[in-house]
């Protein structure tokens, strides 16, 4: 299930980058592996899979819960709580959509143009290793030249040189200055960072199903663990507070049985980052 938490904003980036037409080829495709896993149970029994792979009705038990410990069962697995959670949900989607839009669209642009200048960053590139050969091959041959032409000393005269050099060496100061050629750097512009991009609005949409999920259970923290850093990155909070954001996290699923105040510290922090994040992106936009 936690694929869907992804699906939104996917959805969103598939339409922006691809079109409808080719969007509506790709989701063919996707239906079409999902049919065909599927295929020895919808053939069999297609009315009991269908309903046990989307029980959006199901009731979690309030003992396992870790963000909503703090309600009473009551509240809990009361329906009106579930369809309150499920709009803001959807509201949150639809307000945070138009930015989202806007960092996918700014990503195709980017790739787009990347498409436009990587063959003249290439031939710029390739000219470069071009020159750079022709002049190691002009200073082997200056090189050879001189070694060819050099006159062939006696044994006394060699036997000055060394003794000459030997003095320099113990005269001097320090070791002797080297002589660094200016090294010719390739042509080149980081267009990976515009990935950052298409991750933000991915990883908030995941971000923003935990938060208004009906129960989180210990086993689901690997929903979005691993892009918490990222998103804490994504707002204008002090390094400080960052960190105690993601200790308390920590904290929070590391406490068991969950309590009433880990479920409130919890929430707290989900809604200090969904809040920091939102209010960055509405800013700017």
């Amino acid at each position: 299930m936690n694929i869907l938490l992804f699906a939104p904003a996917i959805l969103l980036f598939y339409i922006t980058n691809l079109g409808y037409v080719k969007t509506m080829l790709q989701l063919a495709i996707c239906a079409g592996v999902q049919l065909l896993l599927g295929a020895p149970f919808l053939l069999t029994y297609p009315l009991e899979y269908i309903k046990g792979s989307f029980d959006l009705g199901r009731v979690f038990e309030h003992k396992w819960t870790v963000n909503y410990r703090f309600l009473s069962e009551e509240v809990f697995i009361s329906r009106n709580f579930h369809i309150g959670l499920l709009l803001g949900h959807a509201i949150f989607l639809l307000v945070l959509s138009r930015p989202a839009f806007l960092y996918f669209q700014n990503y195709c642009r980017l790739r787009q143009l990347q498409l436009q200048l990587q063959p003249q960053i290439d031939a710029k590139n390739a000219e470069v290793e071009s020159q750079k050969r022709q002049k190691q091959r002009r200073r082997k041959q200056v090189q050879v030249g001189s070694q060819e032409n050099e006159e062939k000393l006696s044994p006394d005269q060699e036997k000055f040189l060394s003794a000459f050099e030997k003095g320099l060496k113990m005269n001097s100061t320090g070791p002797p200055p080297v002589v660094e050629e200016p090294s010719e750097e390739k042509y080149s512009i980081h267009f990976d960072r515009c990935t950052q991009l298409a991750i933000l609005p991915i990883f908030l949409c995941n971000f923003i199903g935990i938060v208004f999920s009906r129960s989180l259970h210990y086993q689901f923290y690997v929903w979005y663990f691993h892009s918490l850093p990222y998103l804490v990155w994504c707002t204008d909070f002090r390094t400080s507070v960052k960190f105690l954001l993601l200790a308390v996290i920590e904290f929070t699923w590391n406490t068991y049985p969950s309590t009433n105040f880990s479920s409130l510290l919890l929430h707290m922090c989900h809604v200090a980052i969904l809040s920091g994040i939102s209010r960055k992106l509405l800013t700017k936009h």
